[in-house]
Protein backbone atom coordinates (compact mmCIF):
# COMPACT_ATOMS: atom_id res chain seq x y z
CA UNK A 1 0.00 0.00 0.00
CA UNK A 2 2.84 2.24 1.24
CA UNK A 3 4.55 1.20 -1.73
CA UNK A 4 2.13 1.87 -4.35
CA UNK A 5 1.74 5.67 -2.47
CA UNK A 6 5.26 6.45 -2.99
CA UNK A 7 5.21 4.96 -6.60
CA UNK A 8 1.85 7.05 -7.59
CA UNK A 9 3.84 10.48 -5.47
CA UNK A 10 7.17 9.89 -7.22
CA UNK A 11 5.20 8.94 -11.09
CA UNK A 12 3.25 12.43 -10.62
CA UNK A 13 6.51 14.63 -9.51
CA UNK A 14 8.00 13.35 -12.66
CA UNK A 15 4.78 14.14 -15.19
CA UNK A 16 4.90 17.95 -13.73
CA UNK A 17 8.84 17.91 -13.91
CA UNK A 18 8.38 16.86 -17.93
CA UNK A 19 5.76 19.43 -17.61
CA UNK A 20 7.74 21.97 -16.70
CA UNK A 21 10.58 21.40 -19.04
CA UNK A 22 8.14 21.41 -22.05
CA UNK A 23 6.99 24.94 -20.85
CA UNK A 24 10.65 26.40 -20.85
CA UNK A 25 11.27 24.64 -24.29
CA UNK A 26 8.48 26.49 -25.52
CA UNK A 27 9.36 29.75 -24.08
CA UNK A 28 12.85 29.24 -25.53
CA UNK A 29 11.48 28.07 -28.75
CA UNK A 30 8.96 31.22 -29.43
CA UNK A 31 11.52 33.92 -27.93
CA UNK A 32 13.94 32.19 -30.32
CA UNK A 33 11.38 33.34 -33.33
CA UNK A 34 10.68 36.62 -32.20
CA UNK A 35 14.23 37.28 -32.05
CA UNK A 36 15.05 36.23 -35.54
CA UNK A 37 11.98 38.14 -36.57
CA UNK A 38 13.28 41.55 -34.77
CA UNK A 39 16.84 40.82 -36.74
CA UNK A 40 14.96 40.17 -39.80
CA UNK A 41 13.22 43.63 -39.15
CA UNK A 42 16.41 45.40 -38.31
CA UNK A 43 17.54 47.32 -40.65
CA UNK A 44 21.79 46.62 -41.51
CA UNK A 45 23.36 49.69 -40.82
CA UNK A 46 25.88 50.69 -44.29
CA UNK A 47 29.57 52.05 -43.65
CA UNK A 48 30.14 55.64 -44.18
CA UNK A 49 32.17 56.62 -47.52
CA UNK A 50 32.43 60.10 -47.95
CA UNK A 51 30.32 61.88 -45.59
CA UNK A 52 30.81 65.08 -44.34
CA UNK A 53 29.10 66.83 -41.54
CA UNK A 54 29.34 70.67 -39.68
CA UNK A 55 29.08 70.40 -35.74
CA UNK A 56 27.14 73.74 -34.84
CA UNK A 57 28.26 75.26 -31.71
CA UNK A 58 25.45 73.71 -29.40
CA UNK A 59 27.05 70.63 -29.91
CA UNK A 60 24.48 68.99 -32.87
CA UNK A 61 25.31 67.36 -35.75
CA UNK A 62 24.54 68.97 -39.71
CA UNK A 63 24.18 66.75 -42.51
CA UNK A 64 25.77 68.30 -45.48
CA UNK A 65 24.07 69.69 -48.47
CA UNK A 66 24.96 68.26 -51.82
CA UNK A 67 27.49 66.44 -50.11
CA UNK A 68 29.45 69.93 -49.95
CA UNK A 69 30.16 72.34 -46.42
CA UNK A 70 29.97 75.78 -48.86
CA UNK A 71 26.71 74.52 -50.27
CA UNK A 72 25.35 74.27 -46.90
CA UNK A 73 26.37 77.58 -45.93
CA UNK A 74 24.51 78.56 -49.00
CA UNK A 75 21.42 77.25 -48.40
CA UNK A 76 20.82 79.54 -45.19
CA UNK A 77 23.69 81.33 -44.79
CA UNK A 78 22.17 83.38 -42.21
CA UNK A 79 22.09 80.16 -39.86
CA UNK A 80 26.03 80.74 -39.55
CA UNK A 81 26.24 84.42 -39.24
CA UNK A 82 26.62 85.50 -42.86
CA UNK A 83 24.28 86.93 -46.01
CA UNK A 84 24.41 86.05 -49.47
CA UNK A 85 26.04 89.67 -49.97
CA UNK A 86 29.06 88.90 -47.94
CA UNK A 87 30.12 85.83 -49.06
CA UNK A 88 29.72 87.49 -52.97
CA UNK A 89 32.06 89.83 -51.63
CA UNK A 90 34.72 87.38 -50.51
CA UNK A 91 34.81 85.69 -53.54
CA UNK A 92 34.88 88.92 -55.47
CA UNK A 93 38.27 89.78 -53.35
CA UNK A 94 39.81 86.70 -53.84
CA UNK A 95 38.78 86.73 -57.88
CA UNK A 96 37.03 83.74 -58.06
CA UNK A 97 33.74 83.22 -59.41
CA UNK A 98 31.20 81.74 -56.99
CA UNK A 99 30.94 79.52 -55.45
CA UNK A 100 33.94 77.45 -56.44
CA UNK A 101 36.11 75.24 -54.14
CA UNK A 102 38.85 77.86 -53.62
CA UNK A 103 40.41 80.32 -51.44
CA UNK A 104 37.95 81.84 -50.97
CA UNK A 105 35.58 78.93 -49.86
CA UNK A 106 38.79 77.80 -47.52
CA UNK A 107 38.41 81.71 -45.85
CA UNK A 108 34.83 81.18 -45.15
CA UNK A 109 34.75 77.75 -43.69
CA UNK A 110 37.76 78.75 -41.41
CA UNK A 111 36.81 81.54 -39.93
CA UNK A 112 32.96 79.49 -39.01
CA UNK A 113 35.35 77.44 -36.72
CA UNK A 114 36.24 80.48 -34.89
CA UNK A 115 32.86 80.84 -33.91
CA UNK A 116 32.71 77.57 -32.75
CA UNK A 117 31.55 75.14 -35.56
CA UNK A 118 33.78 72.04 -36.61
CA UNK A 119 34.15 70.98 -40.03
CA UNK A 120 33.95 66.95 -40.36
CA UNK A 121 34.95 65.23 -43.99
CA UNK A 122 35.47 61.29 -44.21
CA UNK A 123 37.94 60.23 -46.88
CA UNK A 124 36.98 56.76 -48.27
CA UNK A 125 39.61 54.76 -47.45
CA UNK A 126 42.06 57.03 -46.03
CA UNK A 127 40.75 59.18 -42.82
CA UNK A 128 38.37 61.34 -41.44
CA UNK A 129 39.22 65.30 -41.14
CA UNK A 130 37.70 67.22 -38.16
CA UNK A 131 38.45 70.77 -38.38
CA UNK A 132 38.15 73.68 -35.45
CA UNK A 133 39.03 77.17 -34.08
CA UNK A 134 40.80 75.99 -31.16
CA UNK A 135 41.02 72.66 -29.02
CA UNK A 136 39.14 73.77 -25.88
CA UNK A 137 36.52 71.27 -23.42
CA UNK A 138 33.76 71.45 -25.27
CA UNK A 139 35.15 70.68 -28.80
CA UNK A 140 37.00 67.80 -27.09
CA UNK A 141 33.62 66.66 -25.99
CA UNK A 142 31.89 67.02 -28.82
CA UNK A 143 34.42 65.61 -31.03
CA UNK A 144 34.46 62.88 -28.67
CA UNK A 145 30.99 62.05 -28.72
CA UNK A 146 30.96 62.20 -32.75
CA UNK A 147 33.03 59.50 -32.70
CA UNK A 148 31.27 57.40 -30.13
CA UNK A 149 28.08 57.89 -32.36
CA UNK A 150 30.15 57.40 -35.37
CA UNK A 151 30.93 54.13 -33.97
CA UNK A 152 27.58 53.02 -32.88
CA UNK A 153 25.84 54.50 -35.92
CA UNK A 154 24.33 57.64 -37.01
CA UNK A 155 20.79 57.40 -38.90
CA UNK A 156 21.26 53.72 -40.14
CA UNK A 157 25.32 54.26 -41.01
CA UNK A 158 28.11 53.73 -38.96
CA UNK A 159 31.90 53.62 -39.38
CA UNK A 160 32.55 49.97 -39.45
CA UNK A 161 36.92 50.61 -39.59
CA UNK A 162 37.77 50.80 -36.07
CA UNK A 163 41.18 52.13 -36.75
CA UNK A 164 40.23 54.52 -39.18
CA UNK A 165 42.82 56.80 -38.68
CA UNK A 166 41.14 60.56 -37.22
CA UNK A 167 43.14 63.71 -37.95
CA UNK A 168 42.25 66.51 -35.29
CA UNK A 169 43.26 70.35 -36.82
CA UNK A 170 43.17 73.40 -34.98
CA UNK A 171 43.36 76.29 -37.01
CA UNK A 172 43.83 79.21 -34.66
CA UNK A 173 46.15 77.25 -31.52
CA UNK A 174 48.35 75.09 -34.77
CA UNK A 175 46.65 71.74 -32.71
CA UNK A 176 47.63 68.60 -34.41
CA UNK A 177 46.55 64.87 -33.38
CA UNK A 178 46.16 62.02 -35.46
CA UNK A 179 44.60 58.88 -33.64
CA UNK A 180 42.02 56.11 -34.75
CA UNK A 181 38.41 56.36 -33.93
CA UNK A 182 37.90 53.60 -31.58
CA UNK A 183 40.30 55.02 -29.16
CA UNK A 184 38.93 58.94 -29.89
CA UNK A 185 35.58 56.96 -28.84
CA UNK A 186 36.34 55.37 -25.94
CA UNK A 187 37.90 58.53 -24.39
CA UNK A 188 33.69 60.13 -24.42
CA UNK A 189 32.57 59.78 -20.74
CA UNK A 190 28.95 59.87 -21.25
CA UNK A 191 27.64 57.27 -23.33
CA UNK A 192 25.44 59.81 -24.90
CA UNK A 193 25.29 59.93 -28.98
CA UNK A 194 25.04 63.26 -31.08
CA UNK A 195 22.21 64.82 -32.33
CA UNK A 196 21.37 64.98 -36.12
CA UNK A 197 19.34 67.86 -37.19
CA UNK A 198 19.09 69.61 -40.31
CA UNK A 199 20.42 73.19 -41.15
CA UNK A 200 17.01 74.30 -41.78
CA UNK A 201 15.76 73.72 -38.74
CA UNK A 202 19.08 74.10 -36.43
CA UNK A 203 18.01 77.10 -34.49
CA UNK A 204 14.56 76.61 -34.60
CA UNK A 205 13.90 73.96 -32.02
Amino acid sequence: MIWSRLVTMILCEINTFEVFIEKVQHQKKVQHQKNCIEQKEKPEMKSFEKEGFFIAPDGKLIPLVGGSHIATVLRNPVKFGLTRNKIDQIYKRHKERPYIEGEAREEILKNLTDEGWIRIRRYPNAYWSIQFGRMNPRVKKQVNRFAFSARKGINGTKESDPYMDVILVGFYDNYRKRIDIKSLAATQMVMERIKLISIDDWGDE
